[in-house]
């Protein structure tokens, strides 16, 4: 029988939790309308869609570039909010994968200090 502290509980563990997190964002995109902040980047990107992103100078007050904006608003072009939030879904979830794919490649089975190990294969 395996041991409550073996490796593998952590992976199955982490994976489940992250299989429900992600099932519970998809199911819950059109629950309410637009955040705030949802509303800005998306106006933000339809407006570079539309050629004036550097005029209209989203850049003095939005850190970085007008790429997550452009993505919002193409999401927000194909399929309305929903679109411009399953889009988002998608990027977090690459976002979590390459962390942990990183992780893993630059973590050394000796070092105690490691922590669980990532639950991506």
């Amino acid at each position: 029988m395996n041991h409550p502290n073996n490796p593998d509980h952590y992976r199955w563990l982490t994976l489940a939790l992250v299989g429900i997190w992600f099932l519970a964002s998809l199911v819950t995109l059109n629950s309410n309308g637009l955040f705030f902040d949802e509303g800005i980047y998306i106006t933000a990107g339809l407006r570079t869609l539309q050629g004036h992103g550097y005029s209209d100078q989203y850049l003095t007050w939005f850190g970085g570039t007008l790429l997550w904006p452009a993505l919002a608003g193409i999401g927000y072009r194909l399929a309305g909010t929903v679109g411009a939030r399953a889009l988002a879904l998608l990027a977090v979830s690459a976002g979590l994968l390459a962390f942990s794919r990183a992780r893993r490649a630059t973590s050394s089975a000796n070092e105690p200090d490691s922590g669980p190990p990532s639950p991506w294969p």
